[in-house]
């Protein structure tokens, strides 16, 4: 298994983690509303209808929705934390290092992105004036003239 094989099984746990924290919310509220149900209307809303006990499912709801993306298909969030790593296959992690000049991935045949040339040398810095003492300016004089 290659490294991006690893970062997926790493995101995929993770989601599966968060899955699992955020269900006995849901579970909660789905015996809440099933207590409350009576073939077709609700005897008692006043704890389901409860605007503050509605708000606290918020961030369960974003928990499962963030743990349901990274357990079905974290691709996208691999490609973006994972977009400098150079000499792989954006779409299947293929070591591409060993003949760089492709391009096509000879795994998938995805067309690879074209790669961008060495950085330019930076320019040399300006290399500072040196004068000599004979031709520096005179200081102005502080005798009055007479």
């Amino acid at each position: 298994m290659k490294h991006a094989g690893w970062y997926r099984l790493l995101l995929r746990v993770v989601g599966l983690i968060l899955v699992a924290y955020a269900a006995p919310y849901f579970i909660g509220l789905f015996v809440l509303v099933a207590e409350h149900w009576d073939g077709g209307s609700y005897r008692d809303t006043s704890e389901i209808t409860n605007v503050w006990s509605l708000l606290g499912y918020i961030s369960p709801a974003l928990q499962l929705a963030l743990g349901l993306y990274l357990f079905i298909n974290p691709a996208w969030l691999m490609r973006a934390s994972i977009a400098d790593v150079q000499g792989h296959c954006p779409a299947c992690w293929y070591d591409l290092r060993v003949s760089p000049n492709l391009t096509t991935c000879p795994e998938c045949g995805v067309r690879l992105p074209s790669r961008d040339p060495e950085p330019p040398e930076p320019p040399e810095p300006p290399q500072p004036v040196l004068r000599s003492t004979t031709d520096s300016p005179k200081p102005p004089s502080t005798h009055p003239a007479s």
